[in-house]
């Protein structure tokens, strides 16, 4: 496996998109807002990628000079438990710091919070509703 940063409107960013709209938005029957899509022109998309194919995908969105928020998190689901998650989020952050930026926030699905707990990731606040479903603020400092 390997991981790369996809560009916008490529092959491998299309590939990561309908992975991502197949793993978090279709269970849910949401779609991407055209808004969103052109939004995303100015965010960082790194791609797992095994046999030509992605497998995973995690974007980074600028926040402010020093706070990135990472978006987006999803894996093949025959491809989970084999670590690809963990090894995006581990790119994504040496990335964060070799770009200068000092700290990593996520809205976690409630049922996500365990993992990024184990990636030394804090639970900030209180649960809120995103996107129909319980979230967590999480933050990850990085210096």
């Amino acid at each position: 496996m390997k991981i790369e940063i996809a560009s916008f409107g490529g092959g491998l960013y299309k590939q990561a998109l309908t992975l991502r709209n197949f793993v978090l938005l279709k269970p849910w029957n949401l779609v991407f807002t055209p808004e969103q899509l052109e939004e995303e022109k100015n965010q960082v998309h790194f791609v797992a990628v095994e046999e030509g194919e992605v497998v995973g995908v995690v974007v980074l969105k600028e926040i402010d000079d020093k706070t990135v928020k990472m978006r987006q998190l999803a894996v093949k689901e025959k491809d989970r438990g084999q670590g690809i998650g963990s090894e995006l989020i581990a790119f994504f952050e040496e990335y964060a710091l070799e770009h200068g930026y000092t700290q990593i926030e996520l809205h976690a699905r409630e049922r996500a919070v365990r993992f990024y707990t184990q990636l030394d990731y804090e639970r900030v606040g209180d649960v809120f509703k995103e996107v129909t479903l319980n979230h967590y603020k999480m933050i990850k400092n990085l210096d």
